[in-house]
């Protein structure tokens, strides 16, 4: 994806255009596509960053006999406790409920949820 930028900073840029007049209006749309093609880039690189951290550990935990059902379970165990925190600085900055809870919707909708293979018995197994 990281060769598709430039048309996928041009999708994101077209949307704000059409959806936020205060971005349209007041953002250069060639300064803006710099910094959104910026943005996009350090998202992929990060994902593919924590893809091979996660498939290292994920292959070390195999090894160590770790079911599959328990490290999917505690995989976002890092992502709770950061978003626990995060809402905690909120609050203490005054940041209401209902902006948190926006945040929250926006964070949700970048999540997926993980696929599993299913041995037939409730079990996800390794494969």
């Amino acid at each position: 994806m990281l060769g598709r930028l430039p048309e996928l900073a041009q999708r994101v840029c077209a949307e704000l255009g059409e959806s936020e007049s205060a971005y349209r209006d007041a953002v250069p749309r060639a300064e803006l596509q710099e910094v959104v093609q910026e943005s996009l880039g350090q998202i992929l690189e990060h994902a593919a960053w924590r893809r091979r951290l996660l498939r290292r550990a994920g292959g070390a935990r195999r090894d160590q006999g770790v079911p599959l059902d328990f490290l999917l379970r505690v995989s976002h165990l890092d992502f709770r406790i950061l978003w626990r925190e995060m809402r905690e600085e909120a609050r203490a900055c005054s940041i209401g409920d209902e902006a948190m809870l926006e945040a929250s919707h926006a964070v949700g909708n970048h999540r997926r949820p993980h696929h599993r293979a299913d041995d037939g018995f409730g079990a996800a197994r390794w494969s």
